[in-house]
C-alpha cells in the first residue's frame, strides 16, 4: 500500500437544511482499530467544535396546544 493511500480523505456529501454532512475515509489495518479510530475522530471533532464555538444545529419546533389558545 502506498503512503498516499493511507491519507484521510474528507468530502462534503450533502448540504442539508440544518447540517453540512461530511464523510471521512481513512485506512486502518483491521476492524477493531477502524472502529476505535472512528470513535476517537468523532470525539476529537466534537471537542474542537466546542472549543471553537461551533454548534451542531438541529431544528426547533414550538408546539401550541389548541386548549391553551385564547378564544378570539
Amino acid at each position: 500500500m502506498h503512503e498516499e493511500d493511507r491519507e484521510a480523505k474528507v468530502r462534503v456529501t450533502e448540504l442539508g437544511d440544518f447540517a453540512v454532512n461530511l464523510r471521512a475515509v481513512f485506512w486502518a489495518p483491521d476492524r477493531p482499530t477502524a472502529w476505535r479510530t472512528g470513535a476517537e475522530i468523532r470525539e476529537s471533532v466534537k471537542k474542537r467544535f466546542d472549543r471553537e464555538g461551533v454548534e451542531i444545529p438541529f431544528p426547533y419546533r414550538t408546539v401550541v396546544f389548541k386548549k391553551d389558545m385564547k378564544a378570539e
